[in-house]
């Protein structure tokens, strides 16, 4: 990051990885280096062995994992990330409809990033923002803005 910022005066987006023990401290060291924004999460560690040919089925010993199933994992990351982030966050990671997304606003992300439904699902993008749109309206807010980080203060009640 360091060497990076000296000769850009774009926007540099880090994408974080999950597979560690706490977030925060990566999130401070980014931050400071100069980052303006974060993504949370890149796919976590995972394989798969086929039990006949007794080895990994990746191709190499491991991958990814994304989709739906990762959702609550990355939704905490993204929490605990905005406990301490001064720059915006993006969520990702499981997001299928609109009420994925809320959840990711609601924990601190200030945008998000959608994927794997992409594949199957092509209308799913426009579903999300007409389902956060709808949200807005239906719970009295004239912002996106109004509901980042909500969960946060709702937890310290």
């Amino acid at each position: 990051m360091k060497g990076v910022r000296p000769h850009t005066k774009l926007p540099i987006f880090v994408k974080l990885s999950p597979n560690v023990a706490d977030i925060r401290p990566i999130v401070k060291a980014a931050q400071e280096s100069g980052a303006d924004a974060l993504v949370i999460a890149n796919t976590y560690r995972a394989m798969k062995i086929d039990i006949r040919k007794q080895r990994s089925v990746l191709g190499r010993v491991s991958g990814g994992f994304s989709g739906p199933a990762i959702k609550p994992m990355t939704l905490a990351l993204v929490y605990q990330a905005y406990e301490v982030a001064d720059i915006p966050i993006i969520g990702c990671g499981g997001i299928s409809v609109w009420q994925d997304a809320i959840e990711y606003f609601l924990a601190g992300a200030t945008a998000i990033q959608v994927g794997c439904i992409n594949f199957t699902e092509p209308l799913a993008m426009p579903n999300i923002i007409r389902g956060v749109d709808n949200y807005l309206q239906d719970m009295g807010y004239e912002s996106l803005s109004q509901i980042i980080g909500l969960a946060h203060q709702n937890n310290n009640e």
